[in-house]
C-alpha cells in the first residue's frame, strides 16, 4: 500500500515539472526518464469459458510387451512322483525253438496200476471189503493187494474207480484206512443196473483203500454183469 502512495506522489511531481517547462522558454528535449516502479498485482479475473473435452490419456493397464529371447537352461528339477502304470504292451515275437532234450528213462519212474474183477457171485457183507479175486492187470512188484484192499507202497496222488453190476439197490463207499471218503448209491427193482464212482486221493506209504457196501449190497459177478475195481498212481511225491 505504501508503494502505491510513493508512485502517486512521484507521478504528480513529474507532471508539475512538465507543465512548468511548457510555459518556460523553449529548450531542447530532454532524455527519457527512468521507468517507474512496477505496480502491484491486480484483482483476480472472472472464470473463463469451459474448455472442450481433452484427448483420451494412456491406459492404466500394463501393455504386454513382445516376447523376449529364450533364456539359459535352468538346473534340473526334483524327481516327481511315480506315474500310473501304462497299458500292457503287445505280445512279443515267439522265441526260437529249443533243442530236443535227452530221452528219459521211463523205467526209472515209479509205477503203480491195477485192475481187479469180482469172480464170485456170493453176496458181500455190509462194511466188509468187496472181494475182487480175479486180477485183470496187476504187477505185484509195484502194487500190493491184501484181500482185495489196495495198500500204498509209493507216496503220491492216486486215482481209484469202480464199476459194479446189480439187480437191486446198491450203495458202495470208498474208504481210506477204514474211514469213508465218498459214497455212491443206485436204486432199481427187477432190472440190471451198473453203478460207478471214482475219487482222487493223496496217499502215504501203507495207507489202505477199500470198497465196502452198505446194507444195500446186491453186487453181482456173472457173465455180462461184471464188477471191477481199478486204480493207478498219477504223480509220485517221493
Amino acid at each position: 500500500m505504501m508503494s502505491l502512495r510513493v508512485v502517486a506522489v512521484a507521478s504528480f511531481l513529474l507532471a508539475m515539472v512538465t507543465s512548468s517547462a511548457g510555459h518556460s522558454c523553449p529548450a531542447e528535449r530532454g532524455y527519457p526518464g527512468i521507468p517507474g516502479i512496477p505496480g502491484g498485482p491486480g484483482p483476480n479475473g472472472k472464470d473463463g469459458l469451459k474448455g472442450g473435452k481433452g484427448d483420451p490419456g494412456d491406459s492404466a493397464r500394463q501393455v504386454k510387451g513382445e516376447k523376449g529371447e529364450q533364456g539359459d537352461l535352468g538346473a534340473p528339477g526334483r524327481v516327481g512322483p511315480q506315474g500310473d502304470p501304462g497299458p500292457p504292451g503287445p505280445p512279443g515275437l515267439p522265441g526260437l525253438k529249443g533243442s530236443i532234450g535227452e530221452m528219459g528213462d521211463i523205467s526209472a519212474s515209479k509205477q503203480s496200476v491195477f485192475s481187479l474183477r469180482k469172480s464170485s457171485n456170493a453176496p458181500s457183507r455190509r462194511d466188509v471189503p468187496i472181494r475182487f479175486d480175479n486180477p485183470i492187470l496187476l504187477d505185484r512188484t509195484a502194487v500190493r493187494i491184501d484181500a482185495s484192499v489196495f495198500v500204498c507202497t509209493a507216496k503220491g496222488l492216486y486215482y481209484f474207480t469202480y464199476h459194479a453190476s446189480s439187480r437191486g439197490p446198491l450203495c458202495i463207499n470208498i474208504k481210506k484206512n477204514n474211514v469213508k471218503v465218498v459214497g455212491f448209491c443206485d436204486h432199481v427193482q427187477g432190472a440190471y443196473q451198473v453203478t460207478s464212482g471214482s475219487v482222487v486221493l493223496e496217499l502215504d506209504v501203507n495207507d489202505k483203500i477199500s470198497l465196502e457196501p452198505t446194507e444195500k449190497n446186491s453186487v453181482l459177478a456173472s457173465d455180462g454183469a461184471d464188477s471191477t475195481f481199478s486204480g493207478f498212481l498219477l504223480f509220485s511225491s517221493t
